[in-house]
């Protein structure tokens, strides 16, 4: 570890979402939160609103990467989660509630089978949404609540060295 670097290395918080759409953009607003109250030294966050494609260039840059994005596991909404990366946005249970057209999991078996490098640990928050649909610049009640919840978790894996 070089002295510029924080507990864990180079790490990329990721807030994906769109912040017109009720809860889908409660991963932009951990991310505006973790800025507003200061990153760690080596720490950087950035909003991420276009497909998961766009994180391609990014994943061999970083030692961790943490995204945080809305989702639908079927939970009480506001129900924060860490959520296995291979899986995120497949399956009928458990969906990154994004409209990208492709999703995590699938983006990173395509960097796979491109040989894009990877960074060492990505790790996955997802926040449960109650409405991800409707136009609006805000977050239900519940899942306005869970921003906080998902920072601190965020911070937590940042603190902790990396896996």
């Amino acid at each position: 570890m070089t002295e510029d670097q924080g507990p864990g290395g180079r790490t990329l918080i990721v807030g994906a979402g769109s912040s017109v759409r009720t809860d889908d953009g409660a991963g932009l607003l951990v991310v505006r939160r973790l800025r507003r109250e200061g990153l760690p030294h080596g720490v950087e966050a950035e909003e991420l609103r276009g497909g998961w494609t766009d994180l391609l260039e990014r994943l061999g840059s970083y030692e961790r990467i943490v995204i945080v994005d809305a989702m639908d596991a079927g939970e009480v909404p506001g129900t924060v989660l860490e959520i296995d990366p291979a899986g995120a946005g497949s399956g009928d249970r458990m969906r990154l509630a994004g409209s990208h057209l492709l999703g995590l999991a699938e983006t990173l078996a395509l960097a796979e089978a491109l040989g894009l490098p990877r960074s060492a640990e990505l790790r996955v928050i997802g926040i449960q949404v109650e409405d991800a649909m409707s136009i609006s610049d805000t977050c239900t009640p519940a899942v306005e609540a869970a921003i906080a919840l998902a920072c601190a978790r965020v911070r937590r894996i940042v603190a902790s060295p990396p896996r």
